[in-house]
């Protein structure tokens, strides 16, 4: 707070400064199935954004990066799409954002559990794959 005076000598207060609450800005950086990674920057989301709202987010990103001249392999948002901190703990509902830091990046995997399948099963033969299923769908 300054005080300045006027022409006619009264007093008058000039307030400086952002006085509601601070803004929490939250940056994220995506790595996607693909092989590529899209950032991600959301002001002052609230406490929590269900998991399909964060994920048209990052759906928006892409598609602003390919206008721009960006080449990104497509990916399949049908299936069982999630992400995963790096801790390896699995956001599939909501984004709690008191998980994250305003400080810095936040790194998230995109996950495609059916992508895991379309990739796998042309480099496996019948046996591998019978394999692979029975370890991974076991567990």
């Amino acid at each position: 707070v300054k005080m300045a005076s006027s022409a006619s000598e009264k007093w008058a207060v000039v307030q400086y400064g952002h006085h509601g609450p601070a803004t929490k800005v939250y940056r994220f950086q995506i790595l996607l199935p693909n092989g590529t990674s899209t950032s991600l920057k959301l002001r002052d989301p609230g406490e929590e954004m269900p998991l399909p709202d964060f994920l048209h987010r990052i759906r928006e990103e892409l598609g602003d990066a390919s206008a721009y001249g960006g080449q990104r392999r497509g990916i399949e948002w049908d299936g069982d799409v999630y992400l995963e901190d790096l801790l390896d703990r699995k956001i599939d509902k909501k984004v709690q954002f008191c998980d994250f830091v305003t400080k810095g990046t936040n790194i998230l995997r995109l996950q495609v559990s059916s992508q895991l399948i379309h990739v796998l099963i042309p480099e496996m033969t019948a046996d591998h794959l019978t394999h692979f299923l029975s370890i991974h769908l076991l567990c």
